[in-house]
C-alpha cells in the first residue's frame, strides 16, 4: 500500500537510517479511485536486493519500505521543478540499468568533484534518455548516484547556461 501522506512531494530525497545507508527519490502517482483522484507516494531507488527481480537496478516501491530515515527537500524548488525531477526519475526508471555493486562498494575511492568531462557525460545520458530504442541511459548505477543523476539531468540545460549556479543542480 502506497503512502498517502501529504507531507511528501516529487523530488524529495529520503536517506534511510541503518547499518548500510540507502537513499531514494520520492515520486507521486495520480491514481483514479471511485471517489476521485489522489496521489499515492512511492520511491524510486537503485538497489541490488529484492524478491521479484533480484539485482535489476532501479526499482519502484512504497515509501514505507524505506523504513526510518531523513527527508531532504530543496527549499527553493517550485512545483514545476519538482515535476521535472520526477519526470526525469521515471524516464531513468524505464531505461534499463543494472545495480552497480562494485561502483557502490568502491565509491569511497573516487572523486566527489564535478570534473571537466562531467557535462559531456551528462549530455550523453540525457540524449540516451530521449531515444527509446537505446539500451538505457546509464549501464550501472547505485542509490546515491541515481538520486544525484535525477537532479543533474533535470537541470542540466539550465546549469550549462548559468555555469552551474542553479542551486538545484547537484554539483558532484
Amino acid at each position: 500500500m502506497a503512502s498517502l501522506s501529504p507531507a511528501y512531494r516529487p523530488g524529495d530525497i529520503i536517506i534511510a537510517d541503518g547499518t548500510v545507508s540507502h537513499c531514494a527519490i520520492v515520486i507521486g502517482e495520480k491514481v483514479r479511485y471511485s471517489s476521485g483522484v489522489r496521489t499515492d507516494w512511492m520511491v524510486l531507488h537503485a538497489t541490488g536486493f529484492g524478491s521479484e527481480q533480484p539485482r535489476d537496478g532501479i526499482k519502484k516501491s512504497d515509501v514505507i519500505n524505506m523504513g526510518a530515515g531523513r527527508l531532504f527537500r530543496p527549499r527553493a524548488m517550485s512545483e514545476a521543478q519538482a515535476q521535472t525531477v520526477q519526470d526525469t526519475a521515471l524516464r531513468l526508471h524505464k531505461a534499463s540499468s543494472s545495480y552497480g555493486t562494485a561502483r557502490a562498494v568502491f565509491a569511497w575511492a573516487g572523486s566527489t568533484g564535478f570534473g571537466t568531462g562531467a557535462f559531456g557525460r551528462l549530455q550523453k545520458y540525457k540524449e540516451r534518455l530521449s531515444h527509446t530504442e537505446h539500451q538505457g541511459a546509464v549501464k550501472n548505477v547505485f542509490c546515491s548516484e541515481f538520486v544525484i543523476l535525477c537532479y543533474q539531468l533535470a537541470f542540466l540545460d539550465e546549469a550549462q547556461k548559468t555555469r552551474q549556479t542553479n542551486p538545484l543542480f547537484i554539483n558532484l
